[in-house]
């Protein structure tokens, strides 16, 4: 989560680890202080924000014109940043 800058702030606030399974398709879990929950799968358009966001994140780490890698990074955040508020709704607490 480091890499999305939304997700990771609001997701510290809660103080706690999010794992998603499969891209979130699959669901996953939270871990916070008291204890670990469950997450259900999200709709299409969260889970292709998180694929392409994740294509993205990883791609940047194979370019090495710093200002190419900004901008993939950039754009992911980009793609993510209007599903971060259902992301963060789905954690308990």
């Amino acid at each position: 989560m480091s890499v999305f800058p939304h997700l990771k702030d609001l997701v510290a606030r809660r103080a706690g680890i999010l794992v998603l399974f499969g891209g979130g398709d699959a669901g996953g879990f939270w871990i916070g202080p008291d204890g670990v929950h469950p997450i259900d799968p999200y709709g299409p358009a969260v889970v292709a924000a998180l694929q392409a966001a994740a294509a993205l994140t990883s791609s940047r780490l194979g370019i090495k014109n710093a200002a190419l890698r900004q901008s993939a990074q950039k754009t992911a955040n980009e793609i993510l940043a209007p599903h971060v508020d259902t992301i963060v709704k789905s954690i308990p607490g």
